[in-house]
């Protein structure tokens, strides 16, 4: 009985240590493979990294400092580290950067965003999309930023954002200062609820804005998809948000049939998209692949979440920077005057003409362009440079914020003129300039989101008076997974 527990206990051990050679012999396999390619490409990074884990711990617990670190190791070029199993790349040459972003494919590279993006956006979700099927959606959005459809939603803008000045001003009476990131998140909230959406949303906006905080806390949380988790509460919320806006879909495909004026974004799109059914039943051709209720809800979705995070970290900068640089603000206040003397409500024609404020808003985009990096998986084994083949399955860090840095004149510095018309620096160095991207992907609300940033400098510039409380932490840089000044602290009158 001795002898079978034994062999048994044996057997046991025997299992144990085949599974602990194995896993040791993968990581120096793993650990071989990585330091052999570095070596071969000649790329600076780490000498040393943990199995399997890399530098994700490091990473995890200072993300600006690691990737400016990263950085360092070659300012105008390419790096190397290894994040969870997987070799990675920091791109920071502008022109790679380029490359890397106009090449999207099923051979090449598709838009990573995060390891746990499918589960949380959903498969369908645009930034996942390559290929005709893609550009075909895209072309679809033409007429959602029109002249008209811009002056459409910027009265819807300027709206929000005075409702929500008075309410930081009535807030700052009663607390201390405010930290203004979370203000800023709501106020962008509810704007592109009432942009995108219109009056469709109705009475679920506070429940709407519980699930969109819910998804994006997934972001920035552990990647484990378990009851209770943040990932399995985020996969739920999405479900319940894309219900909500599939009722949309139906109210305005409904009220566009009826021969209504678009009031929003959803209305325009609604408007492109019934024609393009009506020509298809004419020509006996398949109706689009984006026109049922529930792909144009999916849609709507990713227009909504798109321009949350970035847009919500320039708001936070756009007040930190005018806090910081008053002879700024006083010539925007200048404009305005000059352009609104009584306050005259926003147009599309009246924003245009905002020459300055304009110049602040580009500026503060190239200085602190919110999604500084666009990861990227490699689908296949592509070829970047002499040296460096980027290999299949390895991650790729193209740098948005290393490219806005290159080529503009003293580039580190705040300098709205650089952007005037007499020295045209966002057009000579346009290339370099790729806060919104370039590519298959490039961002389609751009003008929209510019047109946005100046209602709101335009307004906090002429409707109430703003100071900011500096900390020891006001001149860091978090993620968040965009990035954010490290506190902005602040009260309004």
């Amino acid at each position: 009985m001795d002898i079978v527990s034994f062999n048994s206990l044996s057997s046991g051990n025997l299992i144990i240590l085949l599974v602990v050679i194995t896993m040791i012999c993968y990581f120096i396999l793993e650990q071989l493979h990585y330091f052999w390619w570095k070596r071969s490409s000649k790329l600076p990074g780490p000498s040393f990294t943990l199995p399997f884990l890399g530098s994700i711990i490091e990473m995890v617990k200072n993300p600006y400092q690691f990737w400016e670190k990263q950085r360092l190791l070659d300012p105008q070029g390419v790096s190397a580290n290894f994040l969870v199993g997987r070799i990675t790349l920091f791109v920071t040459d502008s022109a790679l950067v380029r490359a890397i972003l106009n090449n999207n494919s099923a051979r090449t590279f598709l838009l990573a965003l995060h390891p746990s993006a499918r589960l949380i956006l959903g498969k369908n979700n645009i930034a996942f999309m390559h290929g005709q099927e893609h550009k075909e959606l895209r072309k679809s959005f033409l007429s959602l930023f029109t002249r008209k459809a811009l002056g459409v939603y910027l009265t819807l803008q300027e709206t929000s954002i005075k409702s929500h000045l008075q309410k930081w001003i009535q807030l700052s009476k009663e607390n201390d200062e405010m930290e203004m990131s979370f203000l800023c998140r709501d106020l962008n909230l509810e704007t592109s609820q009432y942009v995108f959406a219109g009056p469709y949303i109705g009475e679920q906006r506070d429940q709407f804005c519980h699930w969109y905080i819910t998804v994006t806390k997934a972001f920035i949380s552990a990647p484990v998809f378990l009851p209770g988790t943040n990932l399995w509460k985020a996969y739920f919320a999405r479900k319940k948000i894309v219900a909500l806006l599939e009722n949309a879909v139906i109210q305005s495909k409904k009220y566009i049939g009826n021969g209504g004026t678009p009031r929003c974004l959803l209305d325009f799109w609604t408007q492109r998209v019934l024609e393009e059914m009506e020509e298809a039943t004419q020509q006996d051709k398949e109706m689009p692949s984006y026109s049922n209720n529930r792909k144009m809800a999916e849609t709507l979705m990713d227009f909504l979440f798109a321009s949350q995070d970035a847009s919500t970290a320039s708001l936070t900068w756009t007040l930190a920077l005018m806090s910081d640089y008053p002879d700024v603000l006083k010539k925007v206040q200048e404009e305005q005057k000059r352009l609104r003397p009584n306050n005259e409500p926003l147009s599309f024609e009246l924003v245009e003409s905002m020459t300055y404020t304009r110049q602040v808003v580009k500026e503060i985009l190239r200085y602190r362009p919110p999604a500084v990096m666009v990861p990227q998986n490699a689908m296949g084994s592509v070829p970047l440079t002499e040296n460096v083949t980027v290999p299949k399955g390895s991650f790729v860090m193209p740098s948005i914020w290393s490219s806005c840095m290159q080529g503009f004149p003293d580039a580190y510095k705040f300098d709205p003129d650089r952007m005037s018309p007499e020295r045209q620096e966002d057009i000579k160095y346009r290339q370099n300039f790729l806060t919104f991207g370039i590519g298959p992907h490039v961002c389609v609300g751009r003008e929209y989101a510019i047109n946005n940033l100046i209602a709101f400098l335009a307004l906090i510039s002429t409707e109430c008076k703003f100071q900011r409380y500096r900390t020891k932490k006001s001149d860091d840089i978090i993620y968040l997974p965009t990035i954010y000044p490290g506190d902005c602290l602040m009260k309004f009158v």
